[in-house]
């Protein structure tokens, strides 16, 4: 064989190796609108809410690692699916992978499914916002936004009054000694 064999050769087995992997598609972001509003009418309390859904496909076994933020307190269930279909919601919904409540999440969950289902819902009524979702198949730093609220310290300076009380000078002691004599 001459060289010119060689190197097509392990081009050939290159490609060949290579086309066995599986292309990363991560990391992905997704924007998702969620809201809950209740509102007073004649006829009762009627409730709006917008529940957002992401289907995200995944590699069984292996973890999916995600980062959520929201303006407003979110719930988050995340389920496995036993199938990926065009758009949200195709498959059957199966076991719950967590459940996790808050504004900003930076964790994973290793599905045994083809895919998992985000549920983001507002966790108080009145409130709407859109979700940052990020995913990836390795660990995301840094956080998509770093929320911190800033809680003023209040200093409290406490004064015990101190009562000075003037020192007196002791009282003199005089000793007076009389000395008597008797007659003889």
């Amino acid at each position: 064989m001459n060289t010119k064999s060689f190197v097509s050769l392990g081009v050939m087995v290159a490609s060949l190796a290579l086309a066995g992997c599986e292309s990363s598609d991560y990391p992905n972001t997704y924007q998702i609108p969620i809201s809950n509003t209740q509102v007073n009418t004649n006829a009762g309390i009627q409730n709006t809410g917008v529940t957002g859904v992401k289907d995200v496909s995944t590699k069984p076994g292996y973890p999916l690692y995600f980062q959520a933020t929201s303006p407003v307190t979110t719930n988050i269930a995340i389920y496995e699916k036993d199938s990926m279909s065009s758009g949200n919601g195709g498959g059957s919904r199966g076991a719950l992978l967590t459940q996790l409540q808050g504004t900003v999440f930076d964790t994973s969950v290793t599905p045994n499914s083809v895919s998992v289902e985000f549920v983001f819902t507002p966790a108080f009524g009145n409130t709407a916002g859109t979700v940052q979702l990020s995913t990836s198949d390795r660990p995301i730093s840094p956080p998509l936004v770093t929320t911190s609220t800033v809680v003023p310290i209040q200093t409290v300076q406490v004064q015990v009054p101190v009562q000075t009380v003037p020192m007196q000078p002791a009282p003199a002691t005089t000793t007076t000694t009389t000395t008597t004599s008797a007659p003889q």
